[in-house]
């Protein structure tokens, strides 16, 4: 089912939550205290914005997300 809202989840998650999603996820990530170096797991990741913060490009950390969809 993801799949196929996928392209779309991103703007309509920031707009019908009226940006609540971005002030939880800088929270969380921010909770975590990570210096850069980090490895970072994101399970079902949807879009991977998790992990996207998680790890900025210019960090030596790394970052991975796996999201399990069925076929349509």
């Amino acid at each position: 089912m993801f799949d196929a809202i996928a392209g779309r989840y991103d703007l309509l998650n920031h707009l019908l939550s009226a940006g609540i999603d971005r002030r939880w996820r800088k929270r969380a990530i921010r909770s975590l205290a990570l210096t850069g170096h980090e490895r970072v797991l994101d399970l079902c990741t949807g879009t991977a914005d998790v992990a996207i913060a998680a790890m900025p490009r210019d960090s030596g950390g790394r970052a991975w997300s796996w999201a399990s969809t069925s076929p349509a």
